[in-house]
């Protein structure tokens, strides 16, 4: 398939005719023929107002009522949630009370919270910025999102993802706080949302050495989810801070469903840790 796209996607009109060529051999015919009027070698306008003979002249623009209506009616979990957030989130309507209501006694509990929230959210008339406000909480799909620029997380799919944030909570810390001291047995790892934390190493000697600047994006802590080690490093907040934790705990619960969570984690803290190992054989005390 990469190669029929190349094909497909090629200035030279033989590669490209031999990428159309394959992919009519290899896919439905009936989706080979939607998809050729977008692949034809015309401009956009023209490519458009093909695709759309073949369809019915009567089919209707889907609403927005109808769209969170087909939603609610998925079963992944993930999907409902993120459709409840973001009924919340825009103040839409819901499309079915009733739907709402079966929802808020769905067996997953953030299904249940989301709809539950929702449901409160209209008989009380609020806004969800003013409940956002009020709860003073990261909602769900924030916390996705958070995760999702975070290396140690980008390449986890979307249910991945959402499992990992459904245990997630949010820390505060000020400055000049510590968050952990050097020698502390610890279980959680913290994702910076925004401010900045120094990584401080004691030394025999007595002084400390700042052996890195950790900020928003990034992550500390981490080999806390695999071992009760004693930490490596204290880390000081330099600019008040704000964090999401994640706790040894939780996280086994989550890659026992989800294994590949584990498998992606180690394979970018392998990296993170020989960077780290290169730093301090760099620096004495």
């Amino acid at each position: 398939m990469r190669r029929i796209a190349r094909g497909i996607l090629s200035n030279d009109k033989r590669q490209r005719a031999n990428g159309l060529e394959a992919m009519d051999n290899i896919l439905d015919k009936n989706l080979v023929r939607l998809l050729m009027p977008l692949l034809e070698d015309t401009d956009a306008d023209a490519r458009i107002a093909a695709g759309k003979r073949l369809f019915p002249a009567d089919v209707k623009a889907l609403s927005t009522p109808v769209l969170f209506n087909n939603l609610l009616e998925d079963r992944n979990w993930v999907t409902l949630t993120l459709a409840l957030s973001l009924m919340h989130q825009t103040a839409e309507a819901a499309p079915s009370v009733a739907r709402i209501e079966a929802l808020s006694q769905h067996p997953n509990r953030h299904v249940s919270q989301a709809a539950g929230q929702l449901m409160q959210d209209k008989q009380e008339g609020m806004s969800a910025k003013e409940q956002d406000i009020q709860t003073d909480a990261i909602p769900l799909t924030d916390k996705i999102l958070h995760l999702k620029q975070i290396e140690i997380f980008g390449d986890l799919s979307i249910n991945e993802l959402a499992a990992v944030a459904s245990v997630a909570e949010e820390a505060a810390f000020d400055e000049g706080e510590q968050v952990f001291i050097e020698g502390e047995r610890g279980d959680t790892l913290y994702l910076v949302l925004d401010g900045d934390v120094a990584v401080i190493k004691n030394c025999d000697t007595g002084k400390e050495i700042e052996l890195d600047n950790i900020g928003a994006g990034e992550y500390f802590g981490e080999m806390a989810l695999f071992a009760g080690d004693p930490r490596s490093a204290t880390i000081r907040v330099k600019k008040n801070a704000r964090f999401l934790a994640l706790h040894r705990q939780e996280l086994e619960e989550i890659v026992s469903e989800y294994p590949q969570i584990a498998l992606h984690v180690c394979r970018v803290l392998s990296k993170r840790i020989r960077r780290l190992h290169a730093k301090i054989s760099d620096q004495s005390c």
